[in-house]
Order: structure tokens, then C-alpha cells, then sequence
């Protein structure tokens, strides 16, 4: 940015200050994404507040509250170098069938908590140059996973099957809106298998064998002979 500099100038102990006739802004706060024509988000709020003024991700913000993971996402809490958080619409959760209001349980609550964090890198801040060179490579997120991020330099760009939609830096970070909510393969439910109960074998019962009672001979009396 350049400057007209006024004529009204003073020297000081420790330099000289100078009167400029508008506020310096840097170039960085000023990025325009090259597939848009105004931005987006503002640049000088952080993730949760651009989120919140854009109105296309209403679930995501009740997501985040509900898992206790918006303060980590607010440019207090970031990392110096900043983050990356990709960002999916309202119609991204309603085609991958979640419903905020519905989680209503501990159970339900870290399910949704390990889904968020499949959507944040602390470790990365990923934008992508107007110098492209097709490219695929692994991102590591905030649970210590990996997600494929792919650009063929045609204006498709996706990370585990969902389309970015768009792109930009604000103060704390990158925001990338995709069109799908990214499921980890082991973050679908595991139905345990059901262990059948083995019949046991059925003992009929045996009939013991009636003894028949043995009748005795009975010894006919032998008649004496009589003497006439």
C-alpha cells in the first residue's frame, strides 16, 4: 500500500513521526479469494464470529457449543500461527443426517465431539497459492487422524470425498466451507457381534425296566397211601 505523506512531520528522541493521511492496512487482511469476487468472511473477526454473521451454519455453531469446542476455535485460544477448520454447510449436516437438537446424551455428545474434531487442525494453517501444482496429500487433525486433501488445479479441490466450496483467511485462521460432513471410517457405530445361546443337548429321560415279581412253585401235597 503506498501513501501520500503530509508535510507535517516531527523529530523525537527515539525517531520521527510521521502524519499520513489514511490507517496502513496489511495486504493479508485484504485477501480476496481468487474464486470470489468480494470475500466472504471478514477478515479482521476471528472463526466462531465469521461463522455466526455468515447464517449458512447454524448447526455447525450448535455443534461446536455443545462439545465445549468454541472456545478452542476463538483467536484467543488459537495457536500464534493459526488454524484451519473446515466448515460444513447446514445442507452438509442435514445430508449426513445430523441433527443438533437430537443430541441429548453423554453418549451422543462425544460422538459428535469425535466427528468436530475430524473438521479442526491446530497444527496446520492450509491455504492454497494462485502458483498451483496438482497435488494430494495427508492433513493431521485435531484428534490425530488423517484426512486426504486433494487439488488438481482445475478448480477441484476436496478433503476426504467433500468438496471445498470456498476459502479464507481470517484473523485466526483459515476457514474452508465443504459441502459434506467428514465420517472417519471407525467413527460409525461398530455393532458388537450377538454371541447365540447354544442349546443344550436334552436328556430324555429312561425308563428303568419293570421287574416282573417271580412266583415260587408252590409244592402240591403228596397223599399217603391207607392201609385197610
Amino acid at each position: 500500500m503506498t501513501t501520500d505523506w503530509p508535510s507535517s512531520s516531527s523529530a523525537t528522541d527515539n525517531g520521527m513521526i510521521q502524519v499520513i493521511d489514511r490507517v496502513l492496512i496489511p495486504s493479508s487482511l485484504n485477501f480476496t479469494p481468487p474464486n470470489n469476487d468480494e470475500p466472504r468472511f471478514n477478515p479482521r473477526f476471528d472463526i466462531p464470529s465469521n461463522l455466526d454473521q455468515d447464517g449458512e451454519f447454524n448447526q455447525l455453531i450448535d455443534a461446536l457449543s455443545l462439545t465445549y469446542l468454541m472456545d478452542d476455535v476463538t483467536v484467543t485460544n488459537s495457536p500464534e500461527m493459526g488454524m484451519t477448520i473446515f466448515a460444513p454447510t447446514d445442507t452438509a449436516f442435514a445430508e449426513a443426517g445430523i441433527n443438533t437438537d437430537e443430541y441429548d446424551t453423554l453418549e451422543g455428545l462425544m460422538e459428535l465431539n469425535n466427528v468436530l474434531l475430524s473438521h479442526i487442525s491446530f497444527d496446520w494453517v492450509l491455504s492454497f497459492s494462485d502458483d498451483c501444482v496438482p497435488s494430494q496429500f495427508d492433513l493431521e487433525t485435531a484428534d490425530e487422524r488423517l484426512i486426504t486433501v486433494s487439488n488438481d488445479c482445475d478448480g477441484n479441490i476436496s478433503v476426504n470425498g467433500a468438496t471445498i466450496l470456498y476459502s479464507q483467511e481470517v484473523e485466526n485462521g483459515v476457514i474452508h466451507v465443504i459441502d459434506k460432513v467428514i465420517i472417519q471410517p471407525d467413527q460409525e457405530p461398530v455393532e458388537e457381534p450377538v454371541e447365540e445361546p447354544v442349546e443344550e443337548p436334552v436328556e430324555e429321560p429312561v425308563e428303568e425296566p419293570v421287574e416282573e415279581p417271580v412266583e415260587e412253585p408252590v409244592e402240591e401235597p403228596v397223599e399217603e397211601p391207607v392201609e385197610e
